[in-house]
């Protein structure tokens, strides 16, 4: 079966990257053909464009002829490394306008992961997060793990009326945290279950695959620290770790102390991060995920302003509330994990999940 997925743009985020690789792997598993249909990331401009800009120009106009020229540099540096990963792993579809995607012959289309149903996160795009462009089609509407982020209502009225109808014309509604399985049944009328992002659906031996193939280096250390938003405290809270059980820090981001725009360490750098660690702080999501599926024990700084409601879910889940610290104060050491019995819990739930796709397609 041919499948259109809708998700998160496909841009830095390599937690977005990697959760949108392992939902193609499982559905190429399942026997069906996916491919992720993904905003275009540069500006584009037609010649007609130009052509009337160089006029101007010529007319004694200051205006910038090539504007798009400086729009697109930074971003195709900073996206160097993740568009050789899409380019290798994902198959992808790029598309400028909305209109494109009404032409393409798909059997069903899946929605998720990710927090592709947080208005704030998808502005102008949120009526495709929802399937709009495929009415009047006899179509699969499926979606799987999808997010709000939170558990605070961000909609508007007007937003939670238009977007209720459209969701109650998915066939299947999975969603990737509890609270949502909620927000689903009051604020739209729709039955959901609550299932694993599509990362946890892969085993350790599958990404350690895409190290091996990518002959990635070992990394330069044994404490892995992530932090998305980097604060004093969160350095703190570095060091008491570094200095209570010697360890050497190495990261896995761009340098927070300089301005300049590099390119996103690549996919299978910051995999091999948590191969090679010993332990590992973070105030990511994602990160949490690959720290359970890799066994290495965690800190989660929590990062109350990208989405709460997604880490409560996922300790919930799997017990981990003790690891969790909203600052370098709550810090008494590393939580004592009990992976046999989070590995079991894993394997469960990977099966309703696995369970959930196939019905669903």
């Amino acid at each position: 079966m041919k499948i259109g997925i809708l998700t998160q743009p496909l841009r830095y985020n390599i937690g977005g990257l990697l959760q949108n690789y392992a939902l193609q792997q499982v559905l190429k598993r399942l026997g069906h053909k996916p491919v992720t249909l993904d905003p275009d990331p540069y500006q584009h401009v037609s010649i007609i464009v130009l052509a009337k800009r160089l006029i101007l120009r010529l007319l004694g106009k200051k205006i910038t002829v090539f504007v798009e020229k400086d729009l697109n540099g930074p971003a195709r540096t900073k996206g160097k490394n993740s568009d050789k990963f899409i380019r290798r792993y994902i198959k992808c579809f790029r598309y400028s306008h909305k209109n494109q995607l009404k032409s393409l012959a798909f059997v069903a289309y899946i929605v998720g992961s990710d927090q592709t149903w947080r208005p704030k996160y998808n502005r102008g795009r949120l009526d495709n997060m929802f399937l709009d462009f495929t009415q009047g089609m006899k179509v699969k509407r499926i979606a799987y793990a999808a997010s709000f982020g939170t558990d605070e209502w961000e909609y508007t009225e007007e937003e939670t009326s238009k977007y209720r109808p459209f969701l109650q014309q998915f066939d299947s509604v999975s969603v990737r945290e509890k609270s949502a399985v909620q927000i689903c049944k009051e604020k739209f009328n729709v039955e959901a279950i609550h299932v694993l992002d599509p990362t946890l659906l892969l085993s350790k031996e599958d990404y350690i695959r895409i190290i091996k193939k990518d002959k990635t280096p070992k990394s330069p250390g044994d404490l892995l620290v992530y932090f998305l938003d980097n604060t004093d405290d969160k350095k703190l809270l570095e060091e008491k770790v570094v200095n209570d059980y010697s360890l050497t820090p190495f990261y896995v981001n761009n340098d927070f102390e300089t301005q300049e725009i590099t390119p996103q360490i690549p996919v299978s750098q910051w995999l091999r991060g948590f191969y090679d660690a010993k332990y590992i702080i973070t105030d990511s999501f994602h990160a949490c995920v690959f720290a359970i599926i890799f066994n290495k024990p965690f800190i989660l700084y929590a990062n109350m302003d990208r989405g709460f409601a997604r880490y409560q879910s996922l300790f919930e889940t799997f017990d981990l509330k003790d690891c969790l610290v909203v600052n370098a104060g709550e810090y008494k050491g590393m939580h004592s994990f009990d992976f046999i019995k989070i590995n079991l819990r894993l394997s469960m739930l990977q099966k309703l999940s696995l369970d959930f796709l196939g019905t669903a397609l």
